[in-house]
């Protein structure tokens, strides 16, 4: 800087300065608008930006303990340039202390007045098209963001900007929309010759809380299976977790999961985001719920599945009640956990297992019409949360499912509601949904052997694509292969194949095509 004596870091990719500092510079005015003017005058080539700056339009002035801050928005054809800001921190005594600069220089806007050119004449020659202001819908935004038509949509907001492009800036449109059911505040922008989206994402401001859960359950983490209903429960049984991504109001409301759908009466509110509840304790399962689906959504995405149940909270009724089971409804895409000796919700497995069932009604909508899906949808919840609390749970009891709950009924050693290690095949179907889930949930768990988790979780997850709501064991067995195919290249076919073989699902090339556990009538 010739002019300035001051520090500079420059950025990479301009060879501006993106900051200086230590700045030795007196102005001959006492304002700070003026001081500011007399400063840009002095860096303007530094900055290489025109020498009457006029591409910049000052913001308000902003006044703090440090002192004033002025900001100023690079504009181009008479519109804003996203990310192009100028900003000048004076302290009290009127001294400039820091220069904050992302403005395109002059050389850029050269490049974009260029392609501004070409893009006005191709759509006055009738060879090009540039959105109108009635075209952009919200219809539109909600097609960007993949997102049903039905979605509520608390605000839309739209304006014309350069959006920087490489560092260039082209002509777009800037869409900002609010989304309830839960809020949601998105932004994006669109190319405004082509329609494409250039960018989105989320703006909302989230915040984090804590709160202390089972993980799994006391008799897992206690290793106990003589726990009961009235039993006290230690300390040790509990842990503290963080719960991500709250939206601030003081409860159980974040990305992927709310609470709002139990009863405003039963709900907690919690202003400091303080959730340290214990069994028994009013909003005790809702941090259950919230902690554990939460985290089911996040493991999913790690292996790579961004698209399921992603975008909208599924709603949660942690007191739905007296009742036999938990369920979830396809008609209101949530879940309801009903209560008792021991509530649903107090055993993490059994929150997973209804979270398996919204994970088929995304993938397959209707999922489960005849008795065969309806088992393997059961036996699918099972597989899901088994595996993804396996690791937290004793050797005797990794292939159990929800060994908190059964102590109320169960006579099994551990106590648990089903297993994932049956011997059971294809032929021993016997009608009940249930019983027969064991089935279908002992192929799953043979594959995660074979497979390792990651893997094994993310075939089974996705092979619900190539499924009707219909689906046989068969289709199952052939769609995970498939499914295989497309993600491994086929390397673990061999494993699958003989699993289905083994337990009589898929007949055997090796013994005519016959199926294991297929044994005719006897005369």
């Amino acid at each position: 800087m010739k002019n300035i004596i001051a520090k500079t870091e420059l950025n990479p990719t301009r060879d501006t300065p993106r900051r200086i500092f230590d700045i030795q510079f007196k102005p001959d005015t006492k304002t700070a608008e003026t001081t500011a003017d007399q400063f840009l005058s002095a860096i303007k080539n530094d900055l290489k930006i025109d020498n009457n700056y006029s591409t910049l339009k000052a913001a308000p002035t902003k006044t703090s303990n440090m002192g004033s801050h002025l900001l100023y928005q690079q504009q181009f054809r008479k519109l804003p340039v996203t990310g192009a800001w100028l900003r000048i921190d004076q302290d009290q005594q009127g001294q400039i202390y820091q220069v904050l600069n992302e403005l395109v220089p002059e050389e850029q806007l050269a490049t974009a007045e260029q392609i501004a050119a070409a893009h006005d004449q191709a759509v006055n020659d009738g060879t090009a098209h540039r959105y109108a202001e009635d075209e952009i819908t919200v219809k539109l935004a909600l097609d960007k963001l993949d997102m049903p038509m039905d979605r509520s949509v608390k605000y839309f907001l739209k304006e014309q900007v350069y959006f920087q492009l490489n560092g260039v800036p082209i002509l777009a449109w800037k869409i900002v929309i609010g989304l309830s059911q839960p809020f949601v505040e998105w932004k994006l922008y669109i190319d405004a010759y082509t329609g494409n989206l250039i960018d989105k994402y989320i703006i909302t401001k989230y915040c984090s809380g804590k709160g202390m859960v089972f993980d799994p359950n006391p008799v897992a983490v206690l290793n106990d299976t003589g726990l009961t209903a009235n039993s006290p429960i230690p300390d040790n049984a509990y842990i503290e977790v963080m719960l991500q991504d709250l939206d601030g109001t003081g409860m159980l409301t974040g990305t992927y999961v709310t609470t709002s759908s139990t009863a405003t009466a039963n709900r907690i509110t919690q202003p400091d985001l303080l959730f340290f509840f214990k069994r028994g304790m009013k909003g005790f399962t809702e941090v259950m719920a919230y902690f554990h689906i939460d985290s089911a959504q996040r493991y999913i995405q790690s292996l790579g599945i961004t698209n399921i149940l992603s975008t909208k909270a599924i709603p949660v009724n942690v007191d739905g009640g007296p009742g036999i089971s938990s369920y979830y409804s396809p008609h209101l895409k949530g879940i309801t956990f009903v209560t008792g000796s021991i509530d649903d919700a107090e055993d993490a497995e059994l929150i997973l297992h209804e979270y398996g069932h919204a994970i088929q009604d995304y993938l397959v909508c209707g999922f489960g019409t005849t008795p065969e899906a309806k088992t393997m949808g059961e036996g699918f919840g099972d597989y899901f949360a088994a595996s993804f609390f396996s690791d937290k749970k004793p050797a005797s009891m990794k292939t159990t499912f929800a060994n908190w709950k059964s102590v109320t009924f169960s006579g099994a050693e551990p106590p648990c509601m089903r297993v994932l290690n049956s011997n059971k095949l294809y032929s021993d179907r016997g009608g009940n949904i249930y019983k027969d889930a064991e089935i279908w949930s002992a192929c799953l768990w043979e594959i995660r052997q074979g497979m390792g988790r990651m893997n094994a979780d993310k075939i089974i997850i996705l092979h619900h694509s190539y499924l009707t709501p219909w689906a046989t064991f068969v289709d199952a067995a052939k769609a995970i292969i498939t499914t295989d195919q497309i993600i491994n290249g086929g390397r673990n076919e061999e494993l699958l194949a003989g699993i289905f073989i083994k337990r009589g699902i898929l007949p055997n090339p090796a013994r005519q095509n016959l199926l294991a556990g297929a044994v005719p009538d006897l005369m």
